[in-house]
């Protein structure tokens, strides 16, 4: 069972200091200069060549030298970005992220995930109870759901019933053609999210508005936070859908949107507190220093791969912290979501499967 917090160890190369940058950088420079000063004096004499360190070379020879050290300082450069990256002062994480509070689960949202077709806790056709077992938030009296679970279930959904394929844009092209990241609603959402899906579009069309943009209108060349310039098209010219303002197309949409759509379906932590007639920091993990130690040792049991077993479940661990109702509360979503994860993984491993070509018997 995997962490909701799941970090992808990779290895970390040695850090440059600041000496060795200061040193490595003047030592690139230098044999820059020289290098453009030998290319001159190459061009210049009868030979076309310079003698250096008892060698003859040409300035084709030395252009080469000059282009390698130029590569040699594009890598100095990328390292003293990862540098000056790690060396920034660590950051805490937010024990109760916006990603992991408990909201309340709306009506449309209740009504579409229970007719839906999810498959089994086992990620299986046929094995297992329906995924919709491990669901708290459709049963009544118990609304709390996550926008950690809400996000798997809507990709699991996606993934399932192929709804990438139905995308306008991906109409009569091969699955290798198909822009992947472009959905279509289908019959059941259009049934359930009716509210839902009509407030996206008009949000769509406000937010175009005030942009004073029309659909398929580029954004601006430059990204206005990181600088980025952008591209437009693709090398085989087909358009890049973010650097495109869009208007909502239940018919044609991104897969961000389906974030969208269920934030319109949800109660907000606040609102939900407020109804239930508690504060909100009852349904939020504190203090926090409880709530750090809860994902620390979530996340050990994951790495170890005891996450799950007898003993050392998500609740587990919070009646061991002697955590609350809002502990207890993250502890039962954060279980909801590694099942959801665990299916959906399992789903996507079967589905490769059953597109592989069996191998030919041997005669």
């Amino acid at each position: 069972m995997q962490s909701p917090r799941k970090s992808k160890a990779s290895k970390r190369k040695a850090l440059l200091s600041p000496v060795d940058f200061k040193g490595r950088l003047q030592d690139y420079v230098k044999a820059i200069k020289e290098a453009d000063k030998e290319i001159a004096e190459a061009k210049k004499s009868k030979d076309k060549k310079v003698v250096k360190e008892g060698r003859e070379f040409t300035a084709k020879s030395l252009g080469k030298i000059k282009t390698q050290t130029l590569k040699e300082l594009l890598k100095l450069s990328a390292e003293y970005q990862r540098t000056f990256r790690r060396a920034r002062a660590p950051r805490a994480g937010n024990a109760n992220g916006g990603f992991f509070q408990p909201l309340g689960a709306g009506p449309e949202l209740i009504a579409f995930f229970s007719q839906a077709d999810l498959g089994t806790t086992g990620g299986r056709d046929g094995s297992g109870q329906r995924l919709q077992s491990v669901l708290s938030f459709l049963n009544p009296g118990t609304p709390y759901v996550s926008r950690s679970i809400l996000t798997s279930l809507f990709a699991l959904y996606a993934k399932r019933h192929n709804l990438s394929s139905f995308a306008r844009d991906n109409q009569g092209k091969s699955l290798e053609q198909q822009n992947r990241q472009l959905l279509s609603v289908d019959q059941l959402m259009n049934t359930t999210l009716a509210r839902l899906i009509e407030a996206e579009r008009a949000d769509s069309a406000a937010k175009l508005a005030a942009a004073n943009a029309v659909d398929g209108q580029r954004k601006p060349a430059v990204m206005p936070k990181s600088g980025k310039v952008r591209k437009f098209n693709r090398e085989d010219g087909t358009l890049i859908w973010n650097d495109h303002y869009h208007l909502f197309d239940p018919q044609n949409f991104s897969y961000s949107y389906l974030q969208a759509i269920f934030n319109k379906g949800v109660e907000s932590t606040e609102s939900l507190a407020a109804r239930l007639g508690v504060a909100k920091d009852a349904l939020l993990v504190k203090p926090n220093e409880v709530a750090r130690e809860y994902m620390n040792q979530v996340d050990a049991a994951a790495e170890a791969g005891t996450l799950g077993t007898a003993g050392n479940g998500f609740g587990d661990i919070a009646t061991r912290l002697g955590g609350g109702q809002g502990l207890q509360l993250r502890a039962a979503l954060d279980d909801a979501h590694a099942r959801v994860a665990a299916a959906s993984a399992t789903y996507d491993v079967e589905r490769k499967a059953k597109a592989r070509p069996k191998a030919k018997k041997a005669q």
